[in-house]
């Protein structure tokens, strides 16, 4: 089951049903939220929760160098999603805000996709994109599954093949073994907007 906003209520649920939980990675800012509101539900009929079955769906580009990857970001096809339909949608649902803390913004114009692509998505080299999964995982408390977003790359084939094989063999590699340990909801702080 997925969530999506900060402060889930959907987590929670999914956690009273023992339901595995999904989140859309809008913002590592409220990641721990979501375990938060998973645990509470878990907790309370019973289920033994696992932080290494929490999959996070997340916006992932890897190239041999950051350069390529941003260039491949931002004017391929991710970047083009999130000008033309992805940042206007979030911005009608009030989501920007969560998206992007830090910029204080409402106005989808006013999101540089340079910045989502060097702040936000796992976006580089593969010591680049780990650098940057250790930040969401970090962040998070930590998840176990992580589920790559794709974009329509027709017109760049060979670049977006490029990706997957080093998400394959430069990527996966290092990060498959990573594992969490499961903290009782009377161990875990109560993350920022989380209020019963």
């Amino acid at each position: 089951m997925a969530g999506l906003s900060p402060a889930s209520r959907t987590m929670t649920r999914a956690g009273k049903l023992g339901y595995l939980p999904m989140s859309f990675n809008v913002g590592r800012e409220y990641l721990a939220g979501h375990w938060y509101r998973y645990m509470q539900g878990a907790e309370e009929s019973g289920f033994a929760a696992d932080r290494n079955e929490w999959r996070v769906a997340h916006n992932i580009l890897v190239a041999d160098t950051d350069e390529e990857a941003l260039d491949l970001a931002v004017n391929g096809a991710m970047g083009k999603t999130y000008r033309e339909w992805m940042l206007p949608g979030y911005a009608r649902g009030g989501m920007l805000p969560a998206m992007v803390p830090e910029l204080g913004v409402t106005d989808p114009d006013d999101v540089p996709i340079e910045y989502l692509a060097e702040e936000k998505w796992l976006v580089g080299s593969p010591d680049t994109v780990i650098k940057k999964l250790q930040r969401d995982l970090d962040a998070s408390g930590g998840f176990g599954k992580i589920i790559s977003f794709t974009f329509d790359y027709l017109d760049q084939p060979e670049r977006y093949r490029r990706h997957f094989e080093l998400l394959g063999t430069e990527v996966i590699p290092r990060i498959k073994e990573i594992t969490h340990r499961t903290e009782p909801l009377a161990e875990l702080g109560r993350p920022a907007g989380i209020e019963d």
